[in-house]
């Protein structure tokens, strides 16, 4: 198995995007980008996002297809396609794909696979407005063989 894991915090200087939550009308929040590169294909990828049980809030994950070698730190807003997202399938609602409740569209497989040609970027972020930062959280993707990468975008 195939395993990369990364530890940090949504600040008040990553960068400001709508809410997930359809509900929340023109609230804002905060994300962070990762590049995911997975060196073989039709390699299920498994994605868990933890929050610090500590602190209170509800983190939220999206996966973003995007041409191979893509760069640059809006590649997900100007060149990706939302693939996936997911909210609390994980234990303590922290978000997990694939998982119960997990969101594909735009031809995604169930569950989530690797596929020839692309990268992913991998958001994580709140499904609410956050009132208090710095968040914690630990992000953890992982493919059944091969290698994984995980780098901020």
């Amino acid at each position: 198995m195939a395993s990369v894991q990364v530890t940090n915090q949504l600040t008040a200087t990553d960068k400001e995007i709508p809410t997930p939550n359809k509900f929340d009308g023109s609230a804002r929040t905060r994300a962070k980008d990762y590049l995911l590169k997975v060196d073989l294909v039709n390699q299920p990828i498994s994605i868990d996002l933890f929050k610090d049980l500590s602190i209170g809030f509800d983190p939220y994950v999206q996966v973003f297809q995007v041409p191979k070698n893509s760069t640059g730190a809006n590649v997900a807003d100007t060149s990706g396609l939302l693939v996936a997202e997911d909210d609390d399938s994980g234990t303590n609602q922290n978000p997990k794909i694939p998982g119960f409740g997990t969101q594909y569209s735009n031809g995604a497989s169930n569950p989530l696979t690797s596929v020839p040609g692309v990268d992913y970027v991998v958001r994580v972020t709140s499904f609410r407005e956050l009132n208090q930062l710095p968040r914690p959280f630990t992000l953890q993707v992982s493919t059944p063989s091969g290698n994984v990468t995980l780098n901020d975008v």
